[in-house]
């Protein structure tokens, strides 16, 4: 998958998906459009989850399993993001942190989360185009971060 080559707005977009999820902007967006439009709840689990899912994967998870990442010379230029990560790849923390917010968002408002389904696992994927990570990261990161807000409901259950 990482030498199939795309057309440039196709790379362009997932590069830009990728982009606009990195440190959790597109989620922390995403909660500040559901705290103005009175989901404060759904808001404040999805990025409690995130949060907490974040800490896991980018202190334990990437130190304990590591992994090492596709080789930049098996992606096309046009896919390459402009700084490559430097941290070890299992689990995707973009993946863990998408997986972790619209979980959590679900526990609160189950069709919200259903509408946010597609754009999560659509970042997950992004890291695939643009050869950031392995097909096994981004599983594993979806894995972690529903697994994360999964427990989040049994420490305090949804409404």
């Amino acid at each position: 998958m990482n030498r199939r080559h795309t057309h440039p707005l196709v790379d362009r977009f997932w590069s830009r998906v990728t982009g606009f999820a990195d440190r959790g902007v597109l989620w922390f967006t995403a909660a500040g459009v559901l705290a103005v439009v009175g989901r404060r709840r759904a808001a404040a689990r999805g990025i409690l989850s995130l949060l907490a899912a974040s800490a896991l994967t980018n202190l334990i998870a990437k130190r304990v399993f590591g992994g090492d990442r596709p080789l930049l010379a098996d992606i096309p230029v046009g896919r390459r993001l402009p700084r490559q990560p430097s941290s070890r790849t299992f689990p995707s923390g973009h993946s863990a942190s998408a997986a972790a917010f619209t979980a959590g968002v679900a526990l609160e408002s189950p069709g919200i989360g259903a509408a946010l389904a597609p754009v999560a696992l659509g970042v997950g994927y992004s890291r695939l185009h643009v050869g950031a990570h392995w097909l096994s990261d981004v599983v594993g990161g979806l894995a972690l971060g529903a697994g994360v807000a999964a427990l989040g409901a049994v420490v305090a259950r949804p409404r």
